[in-house]
């Protein structure tokens, strides 16, 4: 009973990633591409010229060579989650939410009713934006260097 109950709570702390092949509906060159929890992952199949394999076993073939890089870029760039993570994060929001409520109130208040203080809250938030959209796309061009140069090993074996 205790084992059943231990493995449980690891079940629902890590999960599981489902990892499903489907054909490209539009784009792609009507190939096989992978989707991650329901979310479509392109970069797990296709090759430099952004069409997807219409042989599944090579489809196969390279998610099973880029699913840790690729995934890694895509926690990097926020896309995905690590299960574990965002369930223990959930459940201490939950528990340090009621402490955090107050200062989040009297912050809101003075957004609203403070022109000086809600136009310094916004550069900012822009300027973190700006900052975040640049992050994400340097990230993006390693990940396609990174396709490129498993192409290439593809390509020479």
């Amino acid at each position: 009973m205790k084992n059943l109950f231990v493995i449980t709570i690891l079940i629902f702390l890590f999960g599981c990633a489902n990892y499903k092949y489907e054909i490209a509906q539009k784009g792609y060159d009507g190939g096989y591409l992978v989707r991650r929890h329901g979310l479509l992952i392109p970069e797990y199949t296709i090759d430099t010229q952004n069409k997807a394999p219409h042989d599944k076993q090579i489809a196969r073939e390279r998610l099973i060579r880029r699913k840790e890089t690729v995934n890694y870029y895509y926690k990097k760039m926020g896309k995905i989650y690590n299960d574990a993570m965002t369930r223990s994060s959930d459940v201490g929001n939950l528990l340090t939410g009621p402490f955090k409520l107050p200062g989040a109130a009297v912050e809101d208040y003075q957004y609203e009713h403070d022109q000086e203080y809600r136009e310094k809250i916004d550069a900012e938030e822009r300027k973190a934006e700006e900052v975040e959209l640049d992050r994400r796309q340097q990230l993006k061009k390693e990940l396609y260097e990174y396709i490129k140069r498993d192409m290439e090993l593809e390509s020479n074996s």
